[in-house]
């Protein structure tokens, strides 16, 4: 049993890219070692208290230290046996809740990416439109609670709408992994239209900011996006994306 802030006494759940989660039997207690979790997404995380995520109890400045109500069963979104497009739908809500909820000092999406690619570059000069964004809207980072979803681990971004919808394009991870190559052609063709849609953005700059998602996460390890970015590359001409597709391997 560690012993951690706010003398709280927990389990470690989980060990991610960016914080370590602890856990008893009703709360919970992030602790950020690095990326947005320390500045942006604890920011984000207090704004979206007892709103669209978990009730925070008590949070720390300077280490960014979270402690917060369990969302029990905190069951994750992939796994409740609803069709793809009722899971869109769920996430597409949030993003537009997001957009509405105030956040101080969101990180640029800008200043999101390290090392921008050209594509990248060309992407934020022809942004028009500006919001709050989660930044990380996915399956795993939507849990059931007793009586409704709840939205965990934002990274508080400020940006281009569009790019809200390149997390869920490469999620789940297990769903992704199984699929066939023309699966996941398919998936991506409709998911793609599907957020356009729901949120009222153009599709080809939802597939350019899929495949800049997908780029920066291969440049960082993730070798299982090389097989998504290769789904996604077909579909430029039908989205109406080929000058995007031309700034991709620059």
């Amino acid at each position: 049993m560690a012993e951690l802030a706010f003398g709280f006494q927990g389990e470690l759940l989980t060990s991610g890219y960016c914080a370590n989660v602890y856990a008893d039997s009703s709360r919970v207690l992030k602790v950020p070692f690095q990326g947005e979790e320390l500045d942006s997404g604890f920011r984000a995380t207090l704004a979206y208290s007892e709103t669209v995520g978990p009730r925070v109890i008590a949070s720390d400045v300077e280490s960014s230290s979270i402690l917060m109500e369990r969302i029990v069963p905190g069951t994750t979104l992939d796994v409740h046996g609803l069709s793809d497009e009722a899971q869109l739908q769920i996430c597409v809500g949030f993003a537009l809740r997001v957009r509405e909820i105030s956040l101080a000092a969101p990180l640029p999406l800008a200043k999101y990416f390290e090392i921008p690619s050209l594509l990248v570059r060309e992407l934020l000069s022809t942004t028009t439109t500006e919001c709050f964004l989660h930044g990380d809207l996915h399956h795993e980072n939507v849990l059931w609670g007793s009586d409704r979803w709840w939205l965990i681990d934002p990274k508080g971004l400020f940006g281009d709408p569009a790019f809200e919808a390149a997390a869920y394009l490469h999620n789940p991870l297990s769903v992704m992994a199984r699929a066939s190559d023309s699966e996941l052609i398919d998936l991506a063709k409709h998911r793609i239209a599907q957020w356009a849609e729901s949120l009222g953005v153009s599709p080809d700059r939802i597939w350019a900011w899929a495949v800049a998602v997908a780029q920066s996460c291969i440049a960082d390890g993730f070798e299982n996006c090389r097989r998504e970015l290769a789904a996604l590359m077909p579909l430029a001409p039908h989205f109406g994306a080929t000058g995007w597709a031309t700034l991709v391997s620059q």
